[in-house]
């Protein structure tokens, strides 16, 4: 019978090589683009045997999928939009500075990926990480509702702020408009502010 440190040491190896694959799946979209990316350039570029990638994922588009989704899960471990204050303007505010800050660390990626189609593994990954977000702005709202301070109804609320928190409105801002990251975050913050709690915003 295995010790389990030993089992423990096995599965944080695994673990450990799971990421490094993923990673080096990441930094190839980026490089070459989705439609260049094998598995066999991705086994190269993580060191492993192209064994090791079947290991883990069935497909390219499983990979793709995986390594979409660790971008989601390393924000949500970070938790950068909780924020010790109750208040919903500064909630939303610290929402909104975490989703633009991954947008500008991410950019080149998010361009990639999710310009990606017919792709079941990752439409759903997509999926997860705008029901995440869907789900924290939802969060929010209702706590600004049941205090009073949300004037508009909480579904339409939550469709503007979702809608204008998404990486598609940073790209506009950013990319289209050519605003600073910061000052897209400051501009997109004040107004959804200023818009659904007129009377807590300053």
């Amino acid at each position: 019978m295995p010790r389990p440190y030993s089992m423990a040491r096995r599965a944080q190896l695994t673990a450990a090589t799971r990421e490094r694959v993923l990673r080096a799946a990441l930094d190839l979209i980026v490089e070459v683009g989705p439609d260049a990316v094998t598995l066999q350039a991705v086994a190269e570029r993580a060191d492993v045997a192209p064994g090791t990638i079947y290991y883990h994922f069935n497909s390219r588009d499983q990979l793709f999928a995986a390594a979409y989704d660790m971008l989601r899960l390393e924000w949500e471990e970070q938790k950068q939009w909780e924020t010790t204050e109750t208040a919903p303007a500064a909630q939303l505010r610290s929402l909104i500075r975490s989703c633009f800050r991954d947008y500008a660390q991410n950019a080149p990626l998010l361009r990639v990926i999710l310009r990606l189609r017919g792709s079941r593994d990752l439409e759903e990954a997509v999926a997860r990480v705008r029901a995440r977000r869907r789900a924290i702005i939802a969060e929010i709202l209702r706590n600004a509702e049941s205090r009073g301070a949300l004037c508009l109804p909480l579904a339409r609320a939550i469709t503007i702020t979702y809608s204008l928190t998404s990486f598609s409105a940073w790209q506009t801002l950013v990319e289209e408009q050519g605003l600073s990251p910061q000052c897209a975050e400051h501009e997109v913050a004040e107004f959804l502010v200023s818009t659904l709690f007129p009377s807590s915003s300053r």
